[in-house]
């Protein structure tokens, strides 16, 4: 049977691939997994076409980590790799679908050797029960001839681990875009001269669970109407007109599909019929009946829905109509009969009382342990038709991933013995449920510790709100933000001012940003950059300077750029990719022009930092490779592979933009927030135990070199997965990226992603971020971290902004110091005072001499003074003044004696011995 276009009918829109009729080439193997295996099945199971679908059972319980069950095919000679003739855009099958809430993928290999992951299911996408016609897009940028490997079942997050199986049947490749992805002509049997019989046509949707009938649009024409005539309406009349064979075409919405018809002299019964349909249903239930009936010489049987008997022989217990509707009544076993072409067949269904199935397991206890500390689970049991869960307190079984961790005894108590992360896994009656566990150190908030947050610009992410253009509204809008944040913790501030090859301050490289005032190029009437600096400091806060140095425009039309825009006037250093416009990396002018513009800020605003994020070379777009390659031809003849030329280029930038700003401002830092996972450890030995997108390779970004290297100050990988994530944990990444610091002249700080928190998997658990933090906080080389982005402080979903202000952040902390820029501090405050009155202590100082830039007080209850190495003593950190004595006044404190102790920090943070502390009874 083939498919063709209407308007064009040698050209195919779909061909069979597969049609899973037999084993022979096909094989089942598994990674991360106790089993997997293929087995045909066949019918009463509801199989749509010919005689069998493929059963690739999986068994996953208990593994941790990425398991995946996959289904290999096999070209004709016994190779890897079933083979797609010409270039198909998408592939369709039909899947019977478990419940289990998996990955389904498959994975395609070009001509090149490139091997391609593509998906049929989201993550978690797989979670129908029954049949369902599901597609996936091959990727533009593969080079045919192509070759399908596997498709395969594949679940990521540990507390998913569960067996099941799943069916296919009738794997498909389309070539044009079309909204059908199939027509099946029904009624097509053996026919003899002088009878009629009706044609039916059924169309196959995306996302559709059984082929449906077409009851509109149909048209029929017949290749030889000496032997058969159809009439054109949308359910056909067949007239057998004479021995023979005949093409009958059905066209619906520019589709059409073809069946022989074959036109006999005498009457032509079936060799046998057989039903396709359930064998247990509930109470209530209801289902569908199917009849097909197999003649001599043909390969497949036909369907059969009309001129067929049905009967139930207990219709108390279970009914039977014309079109093979039937529905459960009452407990018992009724028997079904069909009868057609001179033959019967028989169906047997059991029908139940509904009852309680148990679907899964609830775990409600701890996510984090603390080094000798106990807890234990309670198990309660999810079952069908019961409104509430059900504790479990017998039968269970626990194991722990690695006990060397979290150990977990026969009655399910946990102990905390080293800092890092175990699943725990819980099994009663065959279904299995798991938590991750943390287990930290005992803490105490640090007294240095980078608390950053990120504010994007780009099309309005953080700030200025959209649509908001006067200075005024924008202003005040920043101001509140920066209100929320130091009320939150926030020590340093992220701030992306030039996002798309546009500013956010008066430059001569570019012209002003279009995310000020909607339109690119137009003065907002102050200067933004300016303006959030003096906000920043006078809270106290860092405030990095955050560049996109390679993207140019969130679209692809550059004459949608100012006249005056860099890319404008050198179009031959812009590249269109993926839908957006980019600076060419490998072009030199282009990137002297970066830095150039990079250093314009350092020189002309008294920034604390410059910041890039993980955009260098853009992620891989369905479109294909990055377009560069004749400037790979004109620049990168030394390289082995324009790969490595790529990583070069974005190696010499990062030094080179690192060496600009020593030069013009030598204590500006210098840091990077690249995407989390550098490579994995499957591919090189000194990768990470992840199983994610490789930024070495992807994109070019090779980010342990520049800790290696020492280019930047900081590194601050985008972490942005929760604790115990299969593919990319965050509690693996942080301590490998630990590693990566060690020893080095460069701080490490995590980005956390604050925008995923509250809405899926392990983000829903409201103690994910505060245990990330608590991870942070278990490790010397880790000093801190930043959050993506500062709006989702105002949402505080799941608590998240209250425990940080009013728990993890409610002790101020200072940014760790970074000896390699300046490692002198300033001198101690002199004559310190302290008076009081009713309402407060009013302390005064003067300078001790150097360059502080704020001091610190400190508080203790009593006579004398404590430990300065507690953030919990910090009573404020206070800006310097530019008047000759300093003061800060204490407002709001119980009756009492209090002893206070000032010391002075630089910008760098380097901080001050104390000052002669100062005891004081506060009037009454």
């Amino acid at each position: 049977m083939t498919a063709y276009a209407e308007d064009n009918h040698t050209e195919r829109y779909k061909q069979t691939i597969e049609e899973f009729e037999s084993l022979r080439l096909l094989s089942s193997f598994y990674v991360g997994a106790n089993s997997a295996s293929l087995s045909l099945v066949d019918r009463p199971q509801t199989i749509y076409y010919g005689h069998h679908a493929v059963n690739l059972t999986y068994d996953f319980t208990g593994k941790s980590g990425t398991s995946a069950a996959y289904m290999q095919f096999k070209n004709d000679q016994g190779g890897i790799g079933k083979p797609l003739p010409g270039m198909p855009s998408k592939l369709g099958i039909w899947v019977y679908g478990d419940g289990g809430n998996h990955w389904l993928r498959a994975q395609i290999e070009d001509s090149l050797g490139t091997k391609t992951a593509a998906d049929f299911t989201s993550a978690s996408g797989l979670s129908w029960t029954g049949w369902k016609y599901i597609t996936l897009q091959i990727p533009a940028a593969l080079t045919p001839p192509l070759k399908l490997n596997h498709i395969y079942v594949a679940e990521t997050k540990d507390t998913n681990k569960n067996s099941g199986a799943l069916y296919f049947d009738q794997l498909s490749a389309f070539y044009t875009d079309q909204d059908i992805y199939g027509l099946d002509i029904i009624g097509g049997q053996p026919i003899q001269a002088g009878n009629s019989a009706e044609l039916t046509t059924y169309a196959t949707y995306e996302g559709g669970t059984h082929p449906v009938l077409l009851e509109e649009g149909v048209t029929f024409t017949s290749s030889n109407q000496s032997i058969a005539t159809v009439s054109s309406g949308t359910y056909g009349t067949i007239h057998a007109i004479s021995p023979g064979r005949a093409l009958i075409t059905a066209v619906h919405n520019g589709v059409s599909e073809e069946i022989e018809i074959e036109v006999t002299e005498g009457e032509v019964l079936p060799i046998s019929i057989h039903m396709s349909g359930p064998s247990q249903l509930e109470i209530g239930d209801s289902d569908t009946l199917r009849l097909y009936a197999e003649y001599a010489d043909y390969a497949s049987p036909f369907l059969i829905t009309n001129e067929a008997e049905l009967i139930s022989l207990h219709p108390e217990v279970l009914t039977v109509d014309e079109y093979g509707m039937i529905q459960a009544h009452t407990a018992g076993t009724a028997k079904l009969i069909a009868e057609y072409g001179g033959h019967r067949a028989e169906l047997t269904v059991r029908v139940t009382e509904p009852v309680p199935v148990l679907q899964s397991l609830e775990l409600i206890g701890p996510s984090a342990l603390i080094i000798g500390n106990t807890d234990e689970f309670q198990v309660n049991g999810i079952y069908s038709l019961l409104p509430e869960p059900v504790p479990i307190t017998e039968g269970l079984r626990y194991t722990s991933s690695r006990p060397e961790i979290v150990s977990v005894s026969e009655d399910g108590v946990l102990t905390g013995h080293a800092v890092g992360g175990s699943r725990i896994t819980i099994t009663y009656n065959g279904i299995s449920a798991s938590a991750y566990i943390v287990v930290n150190l005992p803490q105490e908030a640090p007294k240095r510790e980078v608390r950053a947050a990120w504010i994007a610009t780009v099309e309005n992410i953080d700030w200025p709100i959209k649509g908001t253009t006067q200075p005024i509204e924008q202003q005040k809008q920043f101001r509140d933000l920066l209100d929320r944040l130091e009320n939150t913790g926030i020590n340093t501030l992220i701030v992306q001012v030039k996002p798309t090859a546009d500013a956010f301050y008066p430059s001569e490289y570019a012209p002003w940003s279009e995310w000020l005032t909607g339109v690119q190029g137009v003065d907002p009437g102050y200067d933004p950059l300016a303006f959030m600096l003096e906000e920043a400091h006078q809270r106290g806060m860092e405030f990095h300077a955050w560049f996109n140095p390679y993207r140019v425009s969130m679209h692809n039309d550059i004459t949608k750029l100012t006249e005056d825009h860099p890319a404008r006037l050198h179009p031959e250093w812009v590249e269109s990719y993926g839908g957006k416009l980019y600076f060419n990396p490998g072009v030199p002018e282009a990137k002297e022009y970066i830095i150039d513009s990079i250093i314009e800020v350092v020189r002309n605003y008294d920034i604390d930092g410059v910041h890039f994020d993980d955009y260098f070379y853009p992620y891989p777009a369905a479109s294909g490779e990055f377009p560069d390659r004749d400037t790979y031809m004109e620049y990168g003849n030394e390289f082995a592979s324009i790969a490595d030329w790529r990583r070069d280029n974005v190696n010499r930038f990062v030094q080179e933009v690192g060496e600009a700003i020593k030069q013009e401002k030598s204590n500006v830092k210098y840091g990077i927030s690249p995407f989390g996972i550098w490579k994995n450890k499957t591919t090189d030995p000194s990768g990470s135990d992840t199983n994610g997108l490789s930024s070495y390779d992807a994109i070019y970004a090779d980010s342990k070199k520049w800790v290696d290297e020492e280019w930047i100050d900081y590194i601050m990988p985008q972490i942005y997965w929760y604790m115990g994530y299969g593919p990319a944990a965050y509690d693996k990444l942080t301590d490998w990226w630990k590693g990566i610091v060690t020893n080095k002249d460069v701080h490490l700080y995590i980005g956390q992603a604050l925008y995923r928190n509250g809405t899926v998997d392990g983000w829903l658990n409201p103690e994910e971020i505060p245990n990330q933090i608590a991870y942070n906080r278990n490790y010397e080389e880790v000093k801190g971290g930043a959050f993506f982005s500062a709006k989702w402080f105002t949402d505080n979903v799941l608590g998240i902004t209250d425990r940080l202000s009013n728990d993890l952040f409610s002790a101020p902390a200072l940014v760790p110091e970074m000896p390699w820029l300046d490692n002198q501090a300033p001198n101690a405050p002199v004559k310190v005072k302290a008076n009081s009155t009713k309402k407060a202590v009013r302390l005064e100082w003067n300078s001790g001499g150097g360059d502080e830039g704020y001091y610190v007080i400190y508080r203790f209850n009593g006579d004398s003074a404590g430990n300065l190495d507690h953030a919990e003593n910090i009573r404020k950190i206070v800006q310097r003044s530019d008047q000759k004595k300093q003061s800060f006044e204490d407002a709001g404190i119980s009756p009492g004696t209090y002893t206070y102790v000032i010391t002075a920090a630089d910008r760098l943070h380097n901080e001050s011995l104390g000052s002669r502390a100062v005891t004081i009874t506060p009037k009454k």
